[in-house]
């Protein structure tokens, strides 16, 4: 579950998920995300332990009723497809990180900083999936106390949350973040995907 909650916001915003067993409580979630030891470029084997680039991107999906939702997903690229020049369509971010050892204790693939990195990112973009990813993205961080609610503002018929990075002294300039009014059941789809993507459990 996410839940944040501060002085001045609007009502809470909670990603409340379905009974799991114990099982699933702990372990992982998420299985699409889960580097699959293959480079995208190339095909060939990322060996456990080998230093490999993982990237998001972004994809089009057709929906039933015939409109076109855009989400991410994860492409792979050992160091050297990387190097040479290799690049994924639709790239929006990518970090290094290590291949997993087979049966090794599941760590998070990401950290908090690379969660940083991607919510800077995406600031300015008005892409209404983008500005989806990203809202959801300060609220993984106002959990993880990477980031706290200064106050909030209407500006232009949008809500306005003006947040501050943890460590930072209160005459540092606030970072602004669009509420775009998601949906709970929205709320819960974009974290189950960014989720996927980061091979995390963001309750």
């Amino acid at each position: 579950m996410v839940a944040v909650e501060a002085k001045g916001m609007p009502p809470t915003i909670r990603i409340m998920r379905q009974k799991e067993s114990k099982a699933k409580r702990t372990g992982p979630l998420y299985e699409i995300g889960r580097p699959v030891g293959e480079c995208a470029a190339t095909g060939r084997e990322i060996a456990p332990g080998a230093t490999f680039v993982a990237t998001l991107c972004e994809s089009d999906e057709e929906r039933e009723d015939g409109s076109t939702r855009t989400f991410f997903h994860r492409l792979d690229f050992s160091i050297d497809a990387w190097e040479s020049g290799s690049r994924p369509e639709r790239l929006v971010f990518y970090w290094r990180t290590a291949m997993p050892q087979p049966n090794e204790r599941r760590d998070p693939f990401v950290d908090d900083e690379i969660l940083m990195n991607l919510f800077e990112r995406l600031e300015g973009d008005d892409d209404p999936q983008r500005l989806a990813y990203r809202f959801v993205l300060g609220l993984i961080l106002m959990r993880k106390k990477r980031l706290r609610s200064v106050r909030t503002e209407v500006k232009e018929n949008r809500s306005i949350w003006f947040m501050r990075r943890k460590g930072d002294p209160p005459e540092a300039p606030p970072i602004e973040m669009i509420d775009p009014k998601l949906a709970d059941e929205r709320v819960r789809e974009v974290a189950d995907q960014l989720g996927e993507v980061f091979c995390e459990n963001f309750e």
